[in-house]
């Protein structure tokens, strides 16, 4: 008796010691996250010749993006321009050209690989040194868009990328059109171009499919006309199926 009791509290003992002895279970990798930016440390500055002789200079200083691996691509969304994809410096910190006049809109964002920030849209305000003043969204807050902002678009022959707009408003919403920025790309609409009225409390679906292979992002509008002005930029960018 004396002697199974030995040895039950030996074996207690040295499991024990055994679970002590054993590593720490290693923590995931955390996620690898899209690039941030920091909208306070950039601002517009006149060209001084560096871009067109209508242009501007977006300047960022050290620390504006997260990621310093990650690429630029800026559009002005009332012009027929290319995009421009340009680097980030190693500080964080960049400067690029882009032609646009005041009152023009620009989309600026960020990505590295598959992952993408968010878009940061903004006005031309005026030919001198400001900060960047985010553009106005009228009815920002009662007509949804889900995504907001970017949707990925898959490859030929898979299912169609869906966008949902909800009209939350107290009246009628007037989609009077949905067309890219620049008809000649392999994204094709799938569902009405516009016009097409959303009741109140209603909601309506716009579809894009992918008709040839992509390498590149582009722009889609949605515009609406009533109860108020008010125009959507998505970007669209292509992702693998799964």
């Amino acid at each position: 008796m004396r002697r199974g009791f030995w040895f039950g509290w030996l074996s207690v003992l040295l499991l024990e010691q055994a679970a002590c002895n054993v590593s720490p279970r290693p923590e995931p990798p955390a996620a690898e996250q899209p690039p941030k930016v920091d909208v306070d440390r950039v601002e517009l500055v006149p060209c001084g010749g560096s871009c067109d002789t209508d242009g501007i200079s977006i300047e960022a200083s050290a620390g504006a993006v997260s990621d310093p691996d990650a690429k630029g691509w800026i559009v002005n969304l009332d012009r027929l321009d290319p995009p421009i994809v340009f680097d980030v410096k190693q500080d964080g910190g960049f400067s690029i050209g882009v032609a646009a006049s005041a009152g023009e809109e620009i989309r600026l964002q960020f990505r590295r690989e598959e992952l993408r920030s968010d878009p940061i849209d903004f006005v031309v305000s005026s030919d001198s040194q400001s900060s960047i003043e985010r553009s106005q969204r009228v009815l920002s807050p009662c007509l949804l868009l889900e995504p907001a902002t970017q949707v990925g678009v898959m490859e030929p022959g898979s299912p169609v990328a869906s966008i949902r707009i909800e009209n939350g408003c107290n009246e009628p919403v007037e989609v009077t059109r949905v067309a890219l920025r620049l008809p000649d790309t392999p994204y094709s609409l799938r569902s009405s171009a516009g016009p097409f009225t959303i009741a109140a409390s209603g909601m309506d679906v716009v579809e894009v499919e992918l008709t040839d292979a992509a390498t590149d992002d582009a722009i889609l509008f949605i515009e609406v006309d009533a109860p108020a002005h008010d125009r959507r930029p998505i970007t669209l960018y292509p992702v693998e199926a799964p």
